[in-house]
């Protein structure tokens, strides 16, 4: 699982790097070291999730060295957190009628 996530977060990493293609015609001179900016960013963040994993699979545990236990507390925030992501990132309808709500309750404000 949690190499799974690594995955996924490479990737992104990655992804976020080839967005650097889709650059507009009107911004062709910047594209050049924007796209070396890109590269580079991938680069460090994969370098950066490949030494978590050899950490995880590679490397022996040190002397004496105790497996953590997660509390409630732990659960219950990786629980909420975990709502919230869905609900912002996957239902987005929910978050643009909050905000609706709250522009209208602004603007009767005088804000």
């Amino acid at each position: 699982w949690g190499t799974d996530c690594l995955r996924t977060a490479a990737a992104e990493a990655y992804e976020a790097g080839q967005k650097a293609f889709a650059l507009e015609p009107g911004n062709a001179r910047i594209a050049g070291w924007l796209v070396g900016v890109a590269a580079v960013n991938s680069t460090v963040s994969l370098y950066y999730y490949l030494r978590i994993v050899r950490q995880m699979y590679i490397e022996s545990p040190a002397q004496g060295a105790v497996p953590l236990k997660p509390g409630a507390m732990l659960g219950a925030a990786l629980l909420v957190t975990t709502a919230a992501s869905m609900l912002l990132g996957v239902v987005p309808t929910v978050y643009e009628a909050v905000r609706s709500s709250a522009a209208v309750w602004l603007q009767a404000l005088g804000q």
